[in-house]
């Protein structure tokens, strides 16, 4: 699938409901499109608006954090960041089909941003489009390859479709690039799981759940493979990275914490998020998985 795609007919509904909820983006859009103000006392008001969001802490609710990016997004239309943490927002209230839209949207206007096509990768992953997030994620890849988030919304593709194989590939790349990364070595782990290697699961699970900054859902999906004994798995975690001198920040970490709730099920499925991003952690953060985790 082409990273710039053809915009999406149907209207941003749901910025727009959204939108409507709050007084002051109701304020600001009177008399003035998202396109732009037709005169300069418009474009004040419109600068206003945004200053005043701007002051506002972002709210920790899902609900509240999508109605925060919703107005953002009305009001500067163009800025990339904005965009991108619109689109996590959507995915954190599992609106993963619309931050799809969303993104399509945006990529209209700005075709070929690579933050954008990030996330638009990672949005695919997370509304269970594997097969069309790869070629997204490659194209992002070209464009950002330091970027380890990428790798693991990758990753979770690949564990979607079944291919473990090269979803371990995409797992080893990015602990190259974030080692004793929590959400990597999570979704390592779980997707051994879902190969069937109990063994391995146990180990990178384990190593997951001792990592810095490590999310409390590691904890129930080590849970998973509680039988295997602590022992063999250690034994063979001393071959594993070292930790990175400076902890991966929770709202750094991605498109993913995987579901903790069924392996087989979770391939199936797709931040975090919410620190942000990728929850399969997609998570968490800084990435995709659910990919909820948005940053």
């Amino acid at each position: 699938m082409s990273a710039a795609p053809s915009p999406s007919r149907r209207p941003l509904r749901l910025a727009a409901i959204l939108l409507a909820a709050s007084s002051l983006a109701a304020c600001a859009a009177d008399g003035q499109s998202a396109a732009g103000p037709a005169d300069p006392g418009q474009d004040t008001t419109r600068s206003q608006a945004v200053a005043e969001l701007k002051a506002r802490p972002v709210p920790d609710d899902p609900i509240g954090r999508a109605a925060y990016w919703a107005q953002r997004a009305e009001l500067e239309p163009g800025d990339v960041s904005v965009s991108v943490q619109f689109a996590k927002a959507l995915r954190g209230i599992g609106s993963n089909e619309r931050a799809v839209e969303y993104l399509e949207e945006c990529l209209a206007r700005q075709p070929g941003q690579p933050d954008l096509v990030a996330e638009y990768g990672k949005s695919l992953v997370a509304a269970g489009r594997p097969r069309d997030a790869l070629p997204v994620l490659a194209q992002a890849r070209q464009m950002k390859p330091d970027d380890w988030t990428i790798l693991v919304a990758q990753g979770v593709a690949y564990d979607q479709i079944g291919d473990y194989a090269n979803a371990l590939k995409s797992y080893e790349m990015a602990l190259a690039i974030s080692p004793n990364n929590p959400a990597i070595l999570n979704n390592m782990g779980l997707s051994y799981l879902m190969a069937g290697d109990k063994q391995n699961a146990a180990k990178y699970l384990r190593m997951a759940a001792a990592a810095p900054g490590a999310d409390p859902r590691v904890q129930a999906n080590l849970a998973l493979v509680s039988d295997v004994p602590a022992a063999k798995a250690e034994a063979r975690a001393e071959a594993e990275p070292a930790p990175a001198e400076k902890p991966v920040a929770a709202a750094e970490a991605p498109p993913a914490m995987k579901p903790t709730t069924d392996a087989p099920k979770a391939a199936k499925e797709s931040d975090a998020a919410p620190a942000t991003g990728a929850p399969r952690t997609l998570a968490t953060g800084s990435g995709a998985a659910d990919l909820r985790g948005s940053d």
